[in-house]
């Protein structure tokens, strides 16, 4: 099985991908991945198409797009494909169990179990 790429922030840990080519087709088609979180657009193929489209324009407003397509060309991700398979991915990884459990050591002592915050 492929290692897990995952995200930390503070007191959490969640999934993002089921693999490291999963990890860099989200972060090359979705910049702003974090920006695609809103569950209600995943309802079905056109309405996440349209979704990802939408903010993936607001993201590339202010990006120089000769070096985003250099990071593209080079990891071999194609820049023109639907969008609506990569974001269902992402969904599906952040929503499956995690085969671990993630515990934090407080200072007090006591200790604080992670849970998602994905897509709630």
């Amino acid at each position: 099985m492929a290692p897990s790429a995952i995200t930390a922030a503070r007191g959490e840990a969640g999934r993002l991908a089921e693999s490291m080519d999963d990890l860099f087709s989200l972060i090359v088609s979705c910049i702003c991945w974090h920006d695609c979180c809103d569950a209600k657009e995943y309802a079905n193929s056109k309405t996440l198409e349209e979704y990802g489209q939408r903010q993936r324009s607001i993201n590339l407003e202010d990006m120089d797009m000769d070096s985003w397509r250099r990071v593209a060309d080079a990891l071999g991700i194609p820049t023109d494909e639907p969008l609506a398979p990569v974001l269902e991915r992402f969904r599906k990884a952040t929503q499956r169990q995690p085969l671990y459990q993630c515990m934090f050591h407080e200072d007090d002592g006591s200790l604080t179990e992670s849970y998602g915050l994905m897509f709630e």
